[in-house]
């Protein structure tokens, strides 16, 4: 399968889970790869030499212009995975902490973003990006800072699919439980499973089918899809 051929994706946070699993399976449909990691050097590496593409080492809590340019150089669509996962209450926040989480989770999706709508304008060419959100979007309150980063995100979408049009298609996907924790046990699986409508959590080929239709439908923009089997239907 050829859809993204002559296409250049840039994957943010793609040196392990589902990032890598985005680059496989974008290099299967004849994409060429940008794979972005920041302490997953030698992972990105690797997978960049086995899926024919580059990679770029860059430390989104202070994550400049200029970089965002030089990252986005050449590419055609980014898929936003990149993201820290903080775990903390509103008593708890820390300063440092909440800032880091806004930087990485949404002031460098924004950024990224901005620069590939730029350089697309001047060559005259049209591109994508997808977002990644939560479909737990009541949040959970040992995640605070990451929910609310997050939902810069959301609240950005629908200004940037109306800023940026027809250069750019900007859309988003509400992750379920993909894959598990790493360090998840059979009862955890069981748990995560049970709370979903289908009994079943989404797998890698659900949200890989997902990102395909929302980079290959040309007529698309401000569109969430939901990839977590009717889990938020429960909340």
């Amino acid at each position: 399968m050829s859809s993204f051929k002559n296409k250049t994706i840039l994957i943010t946070g793609a040196g392990k889970r589902l990032g890598k699993e985005l680059a496989l399976f974008c290099h299967a449909q004849g994409a060429n790869l940008r794979l972005h990691a920041n302490t997953s050097k030698r992972e990105v590496e690797l997978l960049a030499d086995e899926v024919n593409g580059s990679f770029v080492i860059s430390d989104f809590r202070k994550l400049a212009d200029e970089g965002a340019d030089a990252i986005t150089d050449g590419v055609d669509y980014i898929i936003h995975n990149a993201s820290t996962y903080s775990s903390n209450t509103f008593d708890t926040i820390a300063p440092q902490t909440y800032v880091e989480d806004q930087n990485i989770n949404a002031l460098a999706p924004l950024t990224l973003t901005s620069a590939l709508y730029r350089k697309k304008l001047c060559s005259n060419t049209f591109g994508g990006v997808i977002f990644f959100l939560d479909a737990r979007e009541r949040g959970i309150r040992n995640r605070i800072s990451y929910f609310l980063s997050k939902s810069v995100l959301k609240s950005a979408m629908p200004m940037l699919a109306r800023e940026f049009a027809p250069v750019l298609r900007v859309n988003a996907i509400m992750l379920g439980s993909v894959l598990p924790e790493d360090t998840a046990d059979s009862d955890s699986v069981n748990l995560r499973d049970a709370a979903t409508l289908f009994g079943k959590c989404p797998n890698v080929s659900d949200l890989c089918n997902a990102v395909h239709y929302l980079l290959t439908t040309p007529n698309l923009t401000n569109q969430t899809l939901y990839v977590d089997s009717g889990r938020h239907l429960r909340d």
